[in-house]
């Protein structure tokens, strides 16, 4: 079965739902798979995006896809996908799985997962961020051209009580430590280590 709101008017066609209760319940559009067999992976709803391109053919230029990815009662697993379209395919851009966060992967490791090609390993069981490559995998901090980039390490009692600096506008690359906001260690543009002591 299927229904259609077709109109030709710029700004239509629109479809509202609306709740005009005065207390916290939302309004709400629920897509239920109603299967007699149900199984792990099935697909369970989808939201799709279409277009013409400029042949005159209509394509799915964005899908979000659910997934229940685990059948098991009491311990249900679901996926919500996101795919694409890059170059003419349509592409699994960013997947929401069990609690992770998974950029161009539908499996992700970790907390947040970004994915461009398998290095054939799993992220460390400790690891809340994974970045994967099967040959470089970079971080890029960009920071204004006289400020710095910075990787803090804290605790419960300092948010920066280590850093890993870079001072754009001097060139020097640095670390603090024990909340200090003195450097510990310097790298500078001619590649000259200087260490502060403070023992003494």
């Amino acid at each position: 079965n299927q229904v259609s709101i077709t109109s030709a008017t710029g700004d239509r066609p629109i479809l509202n739902v609306e709740n005009q209760n005065a207390d916290n319940s939302p309004s709400a559009i629920h897509l239920y798979k109603n299967s007699s067999s149900p199984a792990n992976s099935d697909q369970i709803g989808d939201l799709s995006w279409y277009a013409k391109d400029d042949g005159g053919n209509k394509i799915r230029l964005i899908l979000f896809r659910g997934f229940q990815t685990d059948i098991a009662a009491s311990s249900d697993d679901s996926k919500l996908s996101i795919y694409t379209a890059k170059a003419g395919s349509e592409v699994e851009t960013l997947t929401l799985s069990s609690g992770n966060v998974g950029i161009g992967t539908s499996s992700p490791d970790t907390l947040l997962h970004i994915f461009k090609a398998d290095a054939s390993q799993t992220a460390h069981s400790d690891a809340q961020l994974a970045v994967e490559n099967n040959a470089v995998a970079a971080i890029n901090l960009l920071s204004g051209a006289s400020s710095h980039g910075q990787i803090l390490f804290g605790d419960d009692g300092d948010a920066d009580k280590g850093v890993v600096g870079y001072d754009q506008g001097t060139d020097i690359m640095y670390i603090r430590v024990n909340g200090s906001a003195s450097k510990s260690f310097i790298v500078d543009a001619n590649s000259r280590i200087s260490l502060s002591n403070n023992d003494g």
